[in-house]
């Protein structure tokens, strides 16, 4: 997959070698309705606490100007 090289994803690496790891997640419209099904790449809670970065739990970004159409 092209994401994969894009996030230096490899499947046969254990996951804390990998800086990120790929999982497929069911997506949803606003609404609730189930959407589709996405491939997702996630940190460990371990790279992110190490890289200074912050848990996003639910995946709603809207403080990032993402708004509801």
């Amino acid at each position: 997959m092209s994401l994969d090289v894009l996030e230096d994803y490899q499947r046969h690496r254990q996951t804390p070698e990998n800086l990120y790891n790929r999982q497929i997640i069911e997506v949803y419209e606003p609404q609730s309705l189930s959407y589709s099904w996405a491939w997702f790449y996630l940190m460990t809670l371990e790279q992110v606490e190490q890289l200074g970065g912050f848990l996003q739990p639910d995946g709603w970004w809207s403080g990032f100007g993402l708004t509801l159409e």
